[in-house]
C-alpha cells in the first residue's frame, strides 16, 4: 500500500465499529496482519473489532506506520508507483468531470494533482505534513497546509472532490464525507478511492491480504461504500474497480510471505520490513511491475469487468 498522507488521522472523533454497517450478522475474519476484523453478512463491509481501546490502538499505528511518511511518500520506487497510478486515476477524472475547481484530500507525493493541473483542473489540496506539502508545493499545484476537519475552506467552492485511499483510514466516514460536502458547489463530483473487500487478491490471500494492516478501520465492497455515499449529502452514480500490476505482486509477496510483514500482537514496533518502498531500487522494481503487468493482463482485465479489481471507485453528485 502506498503509505497515505496524515490529513486521514482523527484523532478528537469517538468512533464504534458498529459506526458504519447496522446490519446484525457478522462472521470474524481473526488473526489477520492487520489484526481482528469482522466481515457484514449483507453488504460484505469488513472493519476492526475494538479489542482495548481502538481509538488509542488507531492512534498509535497511524504513528508507528505513517509516521515517517515523508520518507515512505518521497522515496524513488513509491514515486515511480505514484507517478504510474497518476496517469490511470487522472483517467477517471476526465471521464466523470470536466475541468473545474478540484479539491484533492491527502494528495500524498502530488502526481494526481499535478497532472490534473496540467489537464486544465483548477486544483487544491489539503494536506497536514510539512514536508509533502512543500513536495506538491514545488509540482506547481496549490496547497492548504491544515488538517481537513479543521481548515478553513470556503463553502460550496469546488467542483470536484477527490480522496484516492484516504477513507479506509479514518474513524468516522460519514462525517468525512458531509464535511466534504459542505464545500462542494451544486452539482459537485465526487470521486472516492479505496481497497475493494471483494477483490480477487484480497479473497485469495485471505488472512494475508495486503489490504489487511491496523491502519486501515475498513475494508469496503461495492455496496457498503455506497451505503455510506449516500447517506453523506451525496448521490452516488457509479462504482467500478480497477486493478494495477502491483496489486498482484503484492498478493504475491503476502501469500508466500516474502516480504515480512509486521504482526500487530508480535511484532517490535520498530522493526521495519526487510523490504518496503524505501528499500526497493526504483529501476529494478518498475521492471518487475512491468513484467508483472504483462502476466495479469488477461486476468485483471476479466476481473475488473466483473468489479472485482483491487481498487474499488465511488463516483457521487453532490444533492
Amino acid at each position: 500500500m502506498t503509505p497515505a498522507s496524515k490529513s486521514h488521522r482523527q484523532t478528537s472523533q469517538a468512533w464504534s465499529p458498529a459506526g458504519v454497517c447496522t446490519h446484525a450478522a457478522w462472521r470474524a475474519v481473526s488473526e489477520t496482519d492487520g489484526g481482528d476484523y469482522r466481515r457484514c453478512r449483507s453488504c460484505g463491509l469488513e472493519e476492526q473489532v475494538s479489542l482495548d481501546s481502538l481509538e488509542d490502538r488507531f492512534v498509535g499505528a497511524q504513528d508507528e506506520w505513517y509516521g515517517g511518511d515523508e520518507l515512505a511518500c518521497l522515496a524513488p520506487f513509491a514515486l515511480a508507483l505514484s507517478a504510474d497510478d497518476a496517469r490511470y486515476r487522472l483517467k477517471v477524472l476526465c471521464k466523470h468531470a470536466p475541468p473545474g475547481r478540484l479539491l484533492e484530500i491527502g494528495p500524498g507525493a502530488g502526481h494526481f494533482a499535478e497532472a490534473a493541473a496540467a489537464a486544465g483542473y483548477d486544483v487544491v489540496t489539503i494536506e497536514d505534513s510539512a514536508v509533502l506539502a512543500e513536495h506538491v508545493r514545488q509540482r506547481g499545484v496549490a496547497v492548504v497546509e491544515e488538517r481537513f476537519e479543521s481548515a478553513a475552506l470556503d463553502p460550496a467552492s469546488f467542483d470536484i472532490i477527490v480522496n484516492w485511499h484516504v477513507i479506509e483510514h479514518v474513524l468516522d466516514p460519514r462525517g468525512f464525507l458531509s464535511h466534504a460536502a459542505t464545500l462542494a458547489s451544486p452539482q459537485a463530483v465526487l470521486i472516492v478511492g479505496t481497497p475493494n473487500a471483494a477483490s480477487w487478491e484480497h479473497r485469495l490471500a485471505g488472512r494475508r491480504s495486503p489490504n489487511y494492516c491496523l491502519p486501515h478501520l475498513r475494508v469496503f465492497t461495492a455496496a457498503s461504500l455506497c451505503d455510506v455515499v449516500g447517506e453523506s449529502g451525496w448521490n452516488p452514480t457509479e462504482t467500478f474497480s480497477t486493478d494495477q500490476p502491483d496489486h498482484w505482486l503484492k498478493f504475491a509477496a503476502a501469500h508466500v510471505r516474502a516480504i515480512p510483514r509486521r504482526n500487530i500482537a508480535t511484532a517490535p514496533t520498530n522493526t521495519p520490513p526487510a523490504l518496503s518502498v524505501t528499500t526497493i531500487d526504483a529501476p529494478r522494481g518498475m521492471q518487475a511491475i512491468r513484467a508483472a503487468g504483462a502476466v495479469t493482463w488477461l486476468p485483471r482485465r476479466v476481473q475488473v469487468r466483473r468489479g472485482r479489481g483491487n481498487e474499488l471507485v465511488a463516483i457521487g453528485r453532490r444533492r
